[in-house]
């Protein structure tokens, strides 16, 4: 990043945006593992991902560069992929760190493309979380998991206006909101979790909630 900041992008801007792409997924990748080695606690790791977050939307918006963003934000769903399974709370921390930053520069930007793809890349994430780890005991943390990432993948379309949207982003960022329904089905349907009622329909509460509120 520095390299590309300090004397590459006076002259080529294409290759000092890819730089800073490239510097970003660097580090993305770089704090996620030292948390999955051991070396720093989630207090630490998680905090600094939201400094590189900053970083990668102050770069992007101050040169006006998807490429950047692109690369540099949604770099990271790769990252947690290709390494090592930490658990889910520190997967889907370093998850939500991403579209914090991916929501904020969508609503500055209008990139809508951007969110679009942090909306599939996280319901990807978060089923195949859903189908391989979830429990009796991880089940009110997977209603919070997906309360979260509905708020995140809808909440540009409460700060930029609906209509300014193009229809298929916007349908997106719909099903964004209504995946939490689909989570509540999965529950209901499955035997062992119907003495955990208290949490199926309390989740169920806020999500019809949330939907209230957008109608």
């Amino acid at each position: 990043i520095a390299l590309a900041e300090l004397w590459i992008r006076a002259r080529y801007r294409v290759p000092a945006n890819a730089l800073d792409a490239a510097g970003i997924g660097v580090l993305y990748a770089t704090l996620y593992w030292m948390h999955v080695s051991g070396i720093v606690p989630l207090e630490v790791s998680f905090p600094a991902m939201l400094v590189v977050t900053a970083a990668a939307v102050w770069l992007a918006t101050r040169h006006d560069s998807k490429l950047i963003a692109v690369l540099g934000l949604l770099g990271g769903f790769v990252t947690a992929y290709l390494l090592p399974p930490s658990g889910s709370n520190a997967l889907f921390t370093f998850l939500l760190a991403l579209n914090i930053g991916i929501a904020w520069i969508t609503i500055r930007k209008g990139w809508w493309l951007l969110n679009s793809l942090a909306v599939i890349a996280t319901a990807i994430y978060e089923w195949r979380w859903v189908m391989q780890s979830i429990d009796v005991g991880h089940l009110a943390l997977g209603a919070a998991i997906f309360v979260v990432f509905a708020i995140s993948g809808t909440v540009p379309l409460w700060y930029r206006r609906a209509e300014a949207c193009p229809p298929r982003h916007r349908w997106i960022a719909i099903a964004a909101a209504h995946l939490p329904l689909l989570f509540a089905v999965f529950v209901a349907a499955n035997v062992n979790y119907g003495p955990q009622y208290k949490i199926l329909f309390a989740f169920l509460l806020i999500v019809d909630a949330g939907l209230l509120a957008i109608v």
